[in-house]
């Protein structure tokens, strides 16, 4: 018990010290993506990061958005139509269509066409633009007093403090105007070169210059309809990003909604710092998940509570690991590390929590330890429980027996097999069973005729129940009559009265009425057992009491007669060995009544072990050769040629074989041959004793393995009346079964064992 005490502590131990080290790791892996924060702090804005000919592509798709906005508010326009198509272009869109298009049908089409290409920035504070109409010299514009002075001023005019103070304050800014032809001409740029802006003057050149329709003349033809834009004229485009809008892009970049397309450009460098964290995060999830993978079994499933995890339906598991993920989804890393650096997180802890800054910025830090531990610990604990399925045969059984849709499967399959048991046992010449299926089909027939029969099926329903009320009626009628017949039957057999059951027709309360027939029976032959039990009872009294008075009383006798003192040595002796011979058979009956009582109360610990029943057979012989000798007794073997093991208790089988050879010894007529044999069956091993009985067996021989129970009725021969019933309790302990037989004078004890 201390030895096994030791070990548990010692386990136990050693799963509290795995734990220990496995969550220390987990914490330095997590100061480890802590402590590379300070690389996106470090990171600084390129003020030449806008100089890239994409950049110039981005400003150029907006120009015929910003150039139709102004015009609707300079000029009063309504529809794009108006500005962008003329008629020569409408007639050559209509050219290959049917005729039954008109030409207005054309203009709503671009119409529609062009508001669901418009990609304007017009709404967008951080870019800065200013249009200017030439004609009318208005102005359409979310910034006009900086871009008007540059779209005015002439560049190359030097010594301007106030350009000099706009070059300072804008990281980029562009001016393009537009001639009466359409023609583009770039009058200022600051931030970027010329070449990598050439686009800003062909324009309409490009692809930005036409938009794309496949809505309404997809019925006349399968292609998409291409509108060709006019170009912009009499006007003049300028655009501006300050650096402090620049600035606000680069530190919002996760969490502010700008265009995905410029602010990855504006924020290139601090995009790379993100990746580098991404990039090592993710290095140490994919370590974690392999290190689970690659553990060893002795530590595996004692590791952050997996061998309880394992045994959690997979489906609850899915659930709980969706919620996690989806945690992980909404605040992903970089959103997280994010709201750290530019303590979005510290605002909020402080708006929550009545706390001060310091003890908000201990309490931020061990959050995203927490949130990276988490993160590693999933990653760990889902290489463990892969390998737990792929390797572990074991755990793959635990975790397929605790699904929740393999027990469903089961259920159904168990459902599905009842069913067609069911079906199989369908017995239709049983009038019950073909009564109940035809009241079924003709119910299910007469619902669908009334289903299918509209308003006159009203009309059939209520005569069909009417007619069904009245059938139920009747036949509950005939179940209420049966019932209280079955009640007063019931009611006779609780008072005593155990009169003939009367056969009359009980309907379906027949069965009942058999098994009360059979209750009735039972308990005549529970009377006459009981009967039997008190006189088995009052003969044990008799017998224990003869077979302990009898040599109790002898040891009485002789030891009066010792204390006479006119006795001769030689009688002294005499007496002294009847004496010992009659204490020596008082002892082994009371430890064979102790063994008895034991065997049969079940207060016995057997000590199963291989053993050759055949060995054990001859050596018992052996022990009693003297005693079979001295009744002049020949014994006949038949035993297999092999040895015949069997899982059994040796000390226990041993005392059968010696009270069954020694009960032939003394009962056994002499110079008869006993019968001993050996026959292994394929699931079982018979052994049999035969002998002829020197006396009549004047007693019903089933009962000569009760307590006490002698064939020798009168009692002369010696012996405790234990023997057999030793053999019967020994034998049932150990899963066995013993039959005792007669014919005639033969006596045949049969003992079977199972082979496993």
């Amino acid at each position: 018990m201390d030895t096994k005490l030791k070990k548990y502590k010692n386990i136990k131990s050693n799963k509290v010290l795995i734990n220990i080290l496995v969550i220390i790791i987990l914490l330095v892996s997590s100061l480890g993506v802590v402590k590379s924060y300070k690389n996106i702090d470090n990171t600084k804005i390129d003020e030449n990061c806008l100089n890239k000919k994409e950049v110039a592509t981005y400003f150029t798709r907006n120009y015929y958005n910003l150039y139709w906005n102004m015009k609707k508010n300079t000029e009063g326009i309504h529809n794009p139509s108006e500005l962008f198509l003329n008629e020569k272009d409408i007639d050559i869109y209509l050219k290959d269509i049917d005729l039954t298009v008109k030409k207005d049908d054309v203009k709503n089409d671009f119409n529609r066409a062009f508001f669901e290409h418009e990609d304007g920035f017009d709404s967008n504070e951080i870019i800065k633009y200013n249009v200017y109409n030439k004609l009318n010299k208005k102005t359409y514009a979310n910034e006009d007093k900086d871009l008007k002075y540059i779209r005015e001023y002439d560049l190359d005019k030097k010594n301007n403090n106030k350009i000099n103070e706009l070059k300072q304050k804008y990281l980029l800014f562009a001016t393009v105007d537009f001639n009466n032809n359409g023609e583009a001409t770039i009058k200022s740029l600051h931030g970027a070169d010329k070449n990598n802006y050439q686009e800003l003057e062909n324009y309409n050149n490009t692809i930005n210059s036409e938009i794309t329709s496949d809505n309404y003349f997809n019925k006349y033809s399968d292609d998409y309809m291409k509108y060709s834009l006019s170009p912009i004229k009499d006007t003049v485009i300028t655009i501006g990003i300050t650096k402090n809008d620049a600035k606000t892009v680069f530190k919002n970049i996760y969490t502010y909604e700008y265009s995905d397309y410029l602010s990855n450009i504006i924020s290139g460098s601090k995009i790379d710092s993100y990746r580098q964290i991404v990039g090592y995060s993710v290095s140490i999830m994919i370590i974690f998940a392999i290190l689970g993978l690659i553990l060893p079994n002795s530590i595996r499933n004692n590791i952050l509570g997996m061998d309880k995890i394992t045994k959690i339906p997979i489906e609850i598991l899915f659930i709980i690991a969706s919620i996690i993920l989806s945690f992980f989804i909404a605040f992903n890393p970089v959103i997280f590390v994010n709201s750290t650096i530019e303590d979005i997180l510290k605002y909020e802890l402080l708006n929550v929590l009545p706390i001060t800054n310091g003890i908000s910025e201990i309490i931020i830090v061990i959050i995203n330890l927490l949130y990276w531990m988490l993160l590693f610990a999933m990653l760990f604990m889902l290489g463990i429980y892969i390998r737990n399925m792929l390797f572990s045969k074991e755990d793959r059984k635990t975790i397929f027996r605790s699904s929740i849709i393999v027990k469903l499967i089961k259920w159904m399959k168990k459902q599905i097999k009842a069913f067609l048991n069911w079906i199989n046992k369908l017995d239709l010449k049983d009038g019950r069973e073909k009564l109940i299926l035809s009241c079924l089909a003709i119910n299910f027939i007469l619902i669908v005729i009334c289903s299918i029969m509209w308003g006159f099926g009203i009309i059939l329903a209520v005569i069909y129940t009417i007619v069904l009320y009245k059938l139920i009626k009747k036949k509950t009628a005939k179940v209420f009559d049966d019932y209280d017949k079955l009640e007063k039957i019931t009611k006779d057999i609780a008072d005593g009265d155990f009169k003939e059951i009367s056969d009359e027709d009980l309907g379906i309360f027949n069965p009942i009425k058999e098994n009360l027939q059979n209750i009735k029976v039972g308990f005549s032959n529970a009377v006459n057992e009981e009967v039997k039990s008190q006189k088995m009872k009052t003969e044990l009294i008799t017998n224990v009491s003869h077979d302990l008075k009898t040599p109790l009383t002898s040891i009485i006798t002789y030891v009066d007669l010792l204390k006479k003192e006119d006795i001769t040595e030689e009688e002294r002796k005499k007496y002294l060995e009847t004496i010992e011979k009659k204490s020596n058979r008082l002892k082994f009956l009371i430890e064979d009544l102790f063994e008895v009582s034991k065997a049969t109360s079940g207060n016995i610990t057997m000590n199963p072990m291989k053993v050759d029943v055949v060995s054990l057979i001859k050596q018992t012989i052996v022990e009693l050769e003297d005693k079979l000798n001295a009744s002049h007794l020949k014994i006949k073997t038949d035993f297999p040629s092999e040895k015949v093991i069997l899982e059994l208790d040796n000390m226990r089988t041993f005392r059968i074989f010696s009270n069954l050879i020694s009960n032939i010894s003394k009962y056994s007529m002499p110079y008869t041959r006993v019968y001993i044999s050996v026959k292994k069956e394929e699931e079982t091993t018979e052994i049999e004793f035969k002998n002829i009985s020197a006396e009549e067996l004047n007693c019903n021989v089933e009962n000569l393995t009760e307590r006490f129970v002698r064939g020798d009725k009168s009692r002369n021969t010696e012996g405790s009346g234990l023997g057999l019933a030793i053999v019967k309790s020994f034998t049932e302990l150990q899963g066995g079964k013993i039959n005792i037989s007669s014919d005639g004078d033969l006596f045949k004890v049969n003992l079977t064992f199972k082979n496993k």
